[in-house]
C-alpha cells in the first residue's frame, strides 16, 4: 500500500504546469515566436526543482532515521552505564533503608514489649498493695479494738491479757469468753 506524501499534490500541480508550458511552447512554434524555447526551459525547470525537493526530503528523512536510530543506540548505552554505575549505589541505599527500617521495627518490639512488661507489673503491684492495704487495714483496726478494750479496764488488766494471750490458743480463749460472757450475761442485766 503506497502511503500519500505532500510530494503528490505537488507533483500534479507541476504536471499541469509543465502541460501548460508545453502547450504554449507549441503554440509559440506555429507563431514562430521567440519566447518558445524560454517557455520549455521554464517546464523543465519546474521538473527539476520537484526532483531537487524530492531529492532534499528523502536525504532529511534519510537523515532523521539515522539519527534516531543513533539516538537509540546512544540512550541504549547511556541507560546501560547509568545503570552499571547507579545500580550499585542505588542497591546500597536500598540496603541501608531496609536496615534502618528493620532496627526501628526492632526498638518499637522491645519498646513496647518492655512497655507491655511494665504495665503488667504495675497492674500486678497495684493489685497487690491493694489487697495488701485493706487486709492489714482490717487487722489493724481489730488489733486497735483490743488494745483498746485491754487497755480500757487499767494496765493490770492489759498485762493479764497479754499473759492470758502468750499461754493460751487465742481461738479457744475467746470462744470461753464469749461463753462466759453469755453465761453471765442475765445476771449482770437482772434478767
Amino acid at each position: 500500500m503506497d502511503s500519500v506524501t505532500p510530494f503528490d499534490a505537488l507533483r500534479a500541480k507541476v504536471a499541469e504546469t509543465r502541460e501548460a508550458f508545453e502547450r504554449a511552447a507549441a503554440a509559440s512554434f506555429l507563431h514562430d515566436d521567440p519566447a518558445k524555447d524560454q517557455l520549455l526551459a521554464m517546464g523543465l525547470a519546474m521538473d527539476t526543482m520537484l526532483q531537487i525537493c524530492e531529492i532534499n526530503d528523502a536525504s532529511q528523512r534519510n537523515a532523521t532515521a539515522a539519527l534516531e536510530a543513533s539516538i537509540g543506540e546512544i540512550a541504549g548505552k547511556a541507560t546501560d552505564k547509568l545503570v552499571e554505575r547507579a545500580g550499585p549505589h542505588v542497591a546500597d541505599a536500598i540496603e541501608r533503608s531496609t536496615q534502618f527500617h528493620l532496627k526501628t521495627v526492632r526498638r518499637r518490639a522491645l519498646l513496647g514489649g518492655a512497655a507491655a512488661v511494665l504495665v503488667g507489673a504495675t497492674l500486678v503491684a497495684g493489685f497487690t498493695y491493694t489487697a495488701g492495704f485493706a487486709s492489714g487495714r482490717a487487722q489493724g483496726e481489730n488489733d486497735a479494738h483490743i488494745v483498746s478494750a485491754a487497755t480500757a479496764a487499767g494496765p493490770g488488766a492489759a498485762s493479764a491479757w497479754a499473759v492470758l494471750m502468750a499461754d493460751n490458743d487465742p481461738v479457744q480463749a475467746l470462744a470461753v469468753c464469749k461463753r462466759c460472757s453469755m453465761a453471765l450475761l442475765p445476771h449482770l442485766f437482772g434478767m
